[in-house]
């Protein structure tokens, strides 16, 4: 008997031993079929994941009815209905959170948009700018986030603020290599749809009090205080940095105020 055909073997009389205990097994068929969606290397048919859910449902119910005392068969197809529904769970999430993407280089152009985030560096600032405008393309063609870099001397910028700067934008890069880290399919999830930097300094064009859009003061209280827990984090980071200074404090700040919520302006 070969090693593959052992080891198989091996397992499947350990499952029937750990009878009681098959219901834990469906968190790790459920978190298999997320990892075989995000594994394909194109969208598939929307309807691949209810299919697979109704189809292997109703035959582990016929065959519980039509093969009394068959064991654990009915079982497999109802591992393979949970795995079903982990594949379903992601084509939805992956679907609402659709949104506009760049799809080739911009610029240079004038970009405008609300900060959302900010992030502080020693020799230059990140900020996400939510409810973008840019020149030269039409709302439906504009994602609802962006991401820039921001070098040399910067004015005083503050999340929840208005600001204007020129930038080259392009969409989000894939991963430089196989199994790398995933940076667009990150961007997706978060909502961001395109990254880029920006040439020369930005100008504030509304204070946070003053942000508006469309001419509507933002009044949903999380959105107040997702721009007030924002700001706390710039001031804690400017004051670390200060503090400790250079890669220390770059380090230090970093680890104390990066968030990886998610940007609620929407």
């Amino acid at each position: 008997m070969s090693h593959a055909h052992t080891i198989i073997a091996s397992f499947l009389t350990g499952l029937r031993r750990d009878r009681d205990r098959w219901i834990l097994w469906l968190p790790v068929c459920f978190g298999t079929g997320i990892a075989v969606y995000f594994g394909l290397r194109a969208e598939p048919p929307w309807w691949i994941g209810p299919g697979a859910v109704i189809l292997t449902g109703l035959v582990a119910y016929l065959a519980r009815k039509t093969l009394a005392g068959a064991g654990a068969w009915p079982c497999w197809w109802v591992a393979f209905g949970i795995a079903g529904a982990g594949f379903w769970a992601a084509q939805c999430r992956t679907a609402d959170v659709a949104h506009t993407v760049l799809n080739n280089r911009i610029g240079p152009t004038t970009v405008t948009g609300l900060v959302a985030v900010l992030e502080t560096f020693p020799d230059s600032h990140r900020v996400t700018l939510d409810r973008a405008r840019i020149a030269g393309l039409g709302p439906d063609r504009v994602p609802e986030k962006i991401r820039l870099r921001l070098r040399g001397s910067q004015p005083d910028i503050i999340a929840g603020g208005w600001i204007r700067v020129r930038a080259i934008l392009s969409a989000p890069p894939p991963p430089s290599a196989p199994g790398a880290f995933d940076f667009q399919r990150r961007s997706w999830f978060r909502g961001l749809g395109g990254v880029g930097f920006g040439l020369g300094a930005a100008q504030i064009i509304a204070p946070p009090r003053a942000t508006q859009t469309g001419g509507t003061v933002l009044q949903d209280p999380m959105d107040v205080l997702t721009m007030a827990l924002a700001r706390l984090r710039n001031t804690i980071t400017l004051r670390v940095q200060t503090g400790l200074g250079g890669t220390t404090g770059a380090i230090a700040a970093a680890l104390m105020t990066r968030s990886e919520a998610p940007y609620r302006f929407r």
